[in-house]
């Protein structure tokens, strides 16, 4: 699979988005492999590439969400540094902001915890 332009990749991100299934741990689909296979195979169809079977589509979400965690641990660590609020860092892929939009919410909500305090 030839390297995809920053567009393609931002269209595969925007529709990965729409799929919940495929990275809301929190959604009932979220471990329906039919479920998640009818995205997988939504998202194949909707890009329109020559050659892109679900092997490929699941690959190149795995990078992108290794992508994406590299870039957020890039901003956190450049926030703990001390520096000023210009210096943090800014992730350089235009797509990141799709995808932290939906993950961030996600993952602020499972790190909320409950008390057990009465």
């Amino acid at each position: 699979m030839a390297k995809w332009s920053e567009d393609t990749t931002i269209k595969f991100v925007s529709e990965y988005v729409v799929h919940e299934c495929l990275w809301n741990v929190k959604n009932n689909l979220y471990k329906n492999k039919q479920a998640r296979h009818s995205a997988y195979t939504a998202l194949k169809e909707v890009m329109g590439i020559p050659g892109l079977d679900v092997n490929a589509v699941i690959t190149k979400i795995k990078n992108i969400r290794s992508t994406y965690s590299q870039e957020v641990k890039k901003i956190n660590d450049s926030m703990k540094s001390g520096a000023g609020a210009d210096s943090i860092y800014k992730p350089s892929v235009k797509w990141f902001d799709i995808l932290h939009d939906v993950l961030r919410s996600v993952n602020l909500e499972n790190r909320k915890t409950q008390s057990n305090m009465v």
